[in-house]
């Protein structure tokens, strides 16, 4: 039996029904003053997935992760951009350093200045890498292995290393021919509630990275490392600047001590020689703490 067309009229909704009509184009934009049975055509008192700029309705088209998920909060990306006219995006979060690899279409580890290479090819479901030297590598690291195919291999050490072998908590997805490198990743305790502070010697191809709580670090585009030199056993800072060939670090605590009103500074073209007798001043001249420079 074919089906047979309808013989119920059609019928207006009552007034206290919501009436469902498709519009073409926005023409009226929000009208959020008039009352919504009385929007004409092309209006709304409600518009989602959509902006207004000069005039003009334009549909936003929303956010999605980019290049994944990463460990800790991100708290900060940056352009550094160096002396050759090259460029490189960062991404620091709470707990780590990344740099973007364009090629792979991901976030990588960056070196925390203990990094080495492949000994022994590996092989897809290997647990066990062989590499040229375990020093500066210990039990719980995160670690990267870089893949034949660009991409990054994001894990743990799983046990002591022993002699050239390291044992990792996720098996490599895929090869990873000898001479490729292994690096161990920067470690940040950062807090999601202190700003991180970030600045460029550009005559020295160095980022310089504060985020308040862990040792200020410098990254040059292969490692990222400690400061050399600072003025104090522990140290960190909440501001980080340069400045006519000088760093300055603001709002320090040095050896457990906090000196939120202290700025201190290198000496001149050096970023590892900070005469710390000398080069510092404490802002006493009211209760204020140093939060920006």
């Amino acid at each position: 039996m074919s089906p047979q067309a309808s013989t119920i009229p059609d019928r207006k909704p009552a007034l206290d029904e919501w009436e469902y009509h498709l519009s073409e184009i926005i023409t009226g934009g929000e009208d959020y003053s008039t009352r919504s049975e009385l929007i004409q055509e092309g209006g709304s008192v409600s518009v989602e997935n959509m902006f207004f700029h000069k005039g003009r309705a334009v549909k936003d088209f929303g956010f999605a992760t980019f290049g994944g998920v990463v460990r800790g909060v991100p708290r900060l990306d940056y352009q550094f951009n160096k002396s050759d006219g090259s460029s490189e995006l960062v991404l620091l979060t709470n707990a780590t350093l990344y740099t973007w690899n364009v090629t792979a279409a991901e976030w990588q580890y960056v070196s925390d200045g203990n990094d080495t290479t492949m000994r022994v090819a590996g092989v897809a479901t290997d647990l066990v890498i062989d590499v040229v030297s375990i020093a500066g590598f210990s039990n719980g690291d995160f670690i990267g292995v870089l893949l034949d195919d660009g991409t990054q291999h994001q894990t743990t050490i799983n046990g002591v290393p022993a002699g050239t072998l390291i044992t990792i908590t996720d098996a490599l997805p895929s090869g990873a021919a000898i001479g490729k490198v292994v690096v161990k990743a920067v470690d940040f305790a950062g807090s999601s509630v202190i700003p991180i502070s970030i600045a460029t010697w550009t005559a020295k191809d160095r980022i310089y990275i504060a985020n308040g709580v862990d040792t200020p670090r410098w990254y040059d585009g292969a490692t990222c490392e400690i400061i050399e030199n600072l003025p104090a056993t522990t140290f960190s800072c909440r501001l980080i600047r340069v400045f006519n060939d000088y760093i300055l670090l603001f709002h320090t605590v040095e050896d457990g001590t906090a000196y939120p009103q202290r700025e201190r500074w290198s000496d001149a073209g050096f970023d590892n020689i900070w005469n710390e007798t000398v080069n510092f001043n404490d802002f006493y001249q009211n209760d204020d703490w140093i939060t920006a420079a």
